[in-house]
């Protein structure tokens, strides 16, 4: 049946005022559900903050002070780069991948952490680490270690990156070092890096004469040693 003429202009009108009136039953729920949307990811806001906050890392105390410029005085070096790029050399005894152990003509493999962990409240870290073992025993079993206590204590844990390869290690300080006369050669901070760790980034054992450069940062204790 065709509507008559005053139906077709009163039925837009009506059909306006029937979506109006359901608008306006469906308004509370609406304005419930969106509320709750709200609340949710205000939720979830929180959420992601608490956890970046919990995952920001823990501060780490060093002996040493961060500086924008080398200098070194003394038995070894005090500061470390703001930068983080130091030079490197190799020491210390080590084990190969056949097990086969090495010395160090220059250096005794007594690690100075061994009787003055105690002075960085890290005494028991040693002991955990290298207990009841020589100082050459201690090292050719840690094998990823470095010399640096002055300026970053014994027993931190250091991720250690050479930048023209993208290499990384993680290593512990077992020893103090290198001495100032070593870093005066280059007048650059200069580390002293395990031979395991030396051949891992950069293929081959390292003098600071080289100037064969690695970015340090300092990592929790629980990270793992060895290569990353």
């Amino acid at each position: 049946m065709r509507p008559s003429p005053l139906t077709s202009i009163l039925l837009p009108f009506r059909t306006t005022l029937c979506m109006a009136a359901l608008a306006l039953t469906l308004a509370p729920a609406c304005s419930a559900d969106m509320q709750g949307v709200d609340e949710d990811r205000a939720d979830k806001s929180d959420s992601v903050d608490e956890g970046a906050d919990a995952g920001s890392g823990e501060q780490f105390d060093l002996p040493g002070t961060e500086s924008s410029s080398w200098s070194c005085d003394g038995t070894a070096g005090t500061s470390y780069p703001d930068d983080g790029v130091l030079f490197v050399t190799s020491f210390g005894c080590w084990t190969d991948s056949n097990g086969g152990t090495h010395g160090d003509g220059d250096d005794n493999c007594i690690p100075w952490c061994q009787n003055n962990a105690d002075e960085h409240g890290t005494a028991d870290e040693y002991d955990e680490l290298c207990g009841g073992m020589s100082g050459p025993e201690c090292e050719r079993s840690v094998n990823w270690y470095v010399a640096d206590a002055d300026r970053y204590g014994c027993m931190t844990r250091l991720r250690v990156t050479n930048p023209d390869n993208g290499k990384a290690a993680v290593v512990v300080v077992l020893d103090r070092g290198p001495s100032c006369f070593v870093e005066e050669r280059v007048d650059h901070w200069v580390l002293d890096l395990s031979t395991p760790a030396s051949l891992h980034l950069f293929g081959e054992q390292k003098s600071a004469t080289e100037r064969g450069d690695v970015i340090v940062e300092v990592v929790p204790s629980s990270t793992p040693l060895g290569p990353v």
